[in-house]
């Protein structure tokens, strides 16, 4: 979605280049027209990148940032789009150049689509995006994922990661904890029998 949505903006003197590992994935994004151009290489996908969108689940972002840190050129702005921020800033530090600038991102659509093919450059308008300013990162970083915010359609509201992680685990895991919580107090009642068929 990110992919379609910059590529309608019609950027001037912008390519919008995908990588994955997967070739799968990359035949979708070609199929769908959401890059410039997808590679499985990722040396090649970063080369000469002024702006690095890191989509990935959480699991597999400490791995891709050991890979990717040490071939990023100086001046580069590393951003991502997870649920948490405190771990991923240790990472940041820990695996990217002084010269490179992370700041997070975390895209608020209205709707996730389920599938890749269900993309969609729409789901970012009048949407919130979190921005997330690490410690180090300069003033231009955070201006250019402010900007990519803006482009996507979206709001920039700017937290810090603390802030950030503890709102997400609050909207995000509560309800699935309250829940979880929830059966298993009905499920262990003695009504439990006759309860269920109105579960």
């Amino acid at each position: 979605s990110i992919g379609l949505a910059l590529k309608r903006a019609n950027l001037r003197d912008t390519e919008v280049v995908g990588s994955s590992g997967d070739r799968n994935t990359l035949s979708t994004l070609s199929k769908m027209e959401a890059m410039d151009s997808t590679t499985g290489n990722l040396r090649a996908a970063v080369n000469g990148a002024q702006l690095v969108i890191l989509d990935v689940p959480i699991s597999e972002l400490k791995d891709l940032l050991e890979h990717v840190g040490p071939i990023l050129e100086d001046g580069c702005v590393v951003t991502d789009t997870g649920t948490a921020k405190l771990r991923v800033l240790e990472w940041m530090e820990e695996y990217l150049p002084s010269g490179v600038n992370y700041v997070g991102g975390h895209p608020l659509p209205r709707e996730v689509p389920r599938e890749m093919s269900d993309a969609s450059p729409r789901i970012f308008e009048d949407a919130h995006y979190c921005v997330i300013p690490s410690r180090s990162a300069n003033q231009e970083s955070v201006k250019t994922i402010v900007g990519l915010a803006e482009t996507l359609g979206a709001k920039p509201i700017f937290l810090d990661p603390h802030e950030h992680d503890s709102y997400a685990a609050a909207m995000m895991n509560l309800p699935t904890i309250i829940s979880a919580a929830f059966v298993n107090a009905t499920a262990g009642s003695a009504g439990w029998r006759e309860m269920h068929r109105l579960a």
